[in-house]
């Protein structure tokens, strides 16, 4: 937190939060309340605010006569260097914004699942490449934009509330938010789980920002996949510390290195690094998987890890339909992160979370399948489910009667 003048002069200073400045550059307009349109804008105004030329910050129009204004504009060259430097602060570093590199997990895909849909609502705010912009559809527009979140009202303490604090605020990016906190203008989150607290809260559900996105609401298991999605939202866990576009040796020398203390990496490297458990660290476990990756044996790294379970038959769009006693096919396909199918992945397919109707190895093409003959006792809408590791999805089927001539 620091203390902010906000004119300099006659109004009382307040306390902020420095906001990130990651994918800075895709986040127009800027400052806190989105005011400013360009960079070179935004930098001027810092630069006038931020560094006057004597410490009694005295107003053009008050100089002794003679005198030259005790603020200054930035210079050309100070102008551009500020620009550059800003425009490199990116995450990834690659500029490649796809989100299935990034997800290793079933609560991290859950996780998104949840932040685009409509029970978090998340991305009616946080759309678009970085995750800034709001969706189009809301009643104020699409963009970047400012919104008054009751965020105010969420302080601890009521003596803090000063009028300026209640004010729209520009939407952040998420990218590498996992190592930016507290959150919030005031740091009144403390960390993720905190902040998605709050979208819950009264305090969200009374501002005007709930009037154009809607109230939500969220069970304790769905924080806590948000949470992990928002955390995979860095460089990708890859291996490839150095960044050099491989996984080599030498990446695994720095992670064991840093794991002992004895070599520095910046976040983005410790990303890369921290491969066996994303998100927990970089221990010398990460070191012998990445140099298992180089050596061309099984590692943690290995495209073997399952990623997506998509049903092929009995689907949510192609529903099966048959009678009692009439043999039903059933078909996933297990795939990693890229899609490809993986061979020898144990499929559980389960009769309404309590039979198992069978464990099937996935073939070559990732695909497992067996049939399903119901009974009387499934006339309906039985649940079957498929479970690979982690992932579970639902097959969609009616059942009906045999003497049910509509079949």
């Amino acid at each position: 937190m620091i203390l902010v003048n906000v004119d300099g002069f006659s109004r009382p200073p307040v306390f902020r939060s420095p906001p990130p400045l990651r994918n800075l550059t895709l986040t127009a307009p800027f400052d806190f309340n989105g005011r400013t349109p360009d960079l070179k804008t935004f930098i001027t105004r810092a630069v006038v605010q931020h560094f006057p030329k004597t410490l009694q910050r005295i107003p053009r129009g008050q100089q002794p006569t003679g005198t030259m204004p005790d603020f200054r504009l930035p210079q050309a060259d100070e102008l551009e260097a500020l620009e550059a430097f800003l425009r490199s602060l990116q995450v990834p570093h690659d500029a490649n914004f796809e989100l299935d590199r990034l997800l290793r997990t079933a609560a991290q895909r859950r996780g998104r699942e949840l932040f685009f849909g409509d029970t978090a609502k998340c991305a009616q705010c946080h759309d678009g490449m970085a995750l800034s912009d709001a969706k189009t559809t809301l009643p104020g527009g699409g963009g970047n934009r400012a919104f008054d979140t009751g965020v105010a009202q969420h302080q601890t303490d009521p003596r803090l509330r000063d009028r300026e604090l209640r004010r729209l605020f520009s939407t952040p990016q998420l990218f590498d938010v996992r190592h930016t906190a507290p959150f919030f203008h005031d740091n009144s989150a403390t960390n993720l789980r905190d902040a998605v607290e709050f979208c819950a809260s009264d305090a969200f559900k009374n501002s005007p920002a709930a009037t154009e996105v809607g109230t939500i609401t969220l069970a304790s298991n769905e924080i806590d996949d948000l949470v992990a999605f928002m955390e995979a939202l860095t460089c990708p866990h890859n291996g490839d510390v150095n960044q050099d576009g491989k996984v080599t040796p030498e990446d695994a020398l720095l992670a064991f290195r840093y794991s002992l203390g004895l070599e520095q990496l910046d976040t983005c490297q410790q990303d890369h690094a921290d491969v066996r458990a994303s998100g927990h660290g970089v221990t010398p476990g990460d070191a012998l998987c990445i140099f298992q990756k180089f050596l061309g044996i099984p590692s943690c790294l290995d495209d073997r890890v399952p990623a997506k379970l998509l049903v092929e038959t009995c689907s949510s769009t192609s529903p099966c339909t048959g009678r009692v006693g009439t043999a039903l096919p059933l078909r996933v396909r297990v795939t990693n992160a890229g899609g490809v199918g993986l061979q020898g992945i144990d499929v559980v397919f389960q009769l309404n979370n309590t039979t198992t109707l069978g464990t099937v190895k996935t073939a070559a093409d990732g695909r497992a399948a067996r049939s399903f003959t119901p009974t009387a006792r499934e006339i309906g809408i039985p649940l079957v489910t498929a479970m690979a590791g982690d992932l579970t999805t639902r097959l969609q089927l009616t059942v009906t009667d045999p003497g049910n001539s509509d079949i």
